[in-house]
């Protein structure tokens, strides 16, 4: 494939994202964006509140992401799809995946009953109680 297979937009969050990120993230992430432009990356799917979006990583160490969706064109365009950038940002503590939720008013969906569990103290955990306190009639024997 040669030339661009999709349009191409960005939320003007994730161009201020380029803006503020170091230089060859930057210069990374607007690779990879040419390159699923021209169809030849495509990243992989995020799921639950962020489904139907794609995450790439855009260096070695995966420490910084960048998050699109793949999206009918609007009329009028020379592409029947284009690719929708979101943001650019680290994954440190989630941020990107935070922002991208924030930036579209995703919010987090309730969650599955495995979950609940993980976060669950187990029942057969040993619970720690106080000592009794001692009694009067062990203050004062004879050794």
């Amino acid at each position: 494939m040669s030339g661009p297979q999709y349009g191409f937009a960005a939320d003007p969050r994730a161009v201020e994202d380029l803006l503020h990120a170091p230089a060859e993230m930057r210069d990374q992430a607007l690779m990879r964006m040419q390159e699923v432009v021209n169809g030849t990356l495509r990243g992989r799917e995020l799921t639950a509140n962020l489904a139907g979006l794609r995450k790439i990583y855009i260096d070695p160490a995966a420490a910084w992401r960048l998050v699109y969706e793949e999206r009918p064109a609007p009329p009028g365009s020379a592409f029947a799809r284009e690719i929708y950038l979101v943001a650019v940002r680290p994954k440190a503590r989630n941020n990107i995946y935070l922002t991208v939720a924030a930036r579209l008013g995703r919010h987090p969906g309730p969650v599955s009953a495995r979950v609940h569990a993980a976060r669950a103290a187990s029942p057969q955990a040993a619970r720690t109680r106080p000592l009794p306190a001692a009694s009067p009639s062990s203050e004062g024997f004879a050794r």
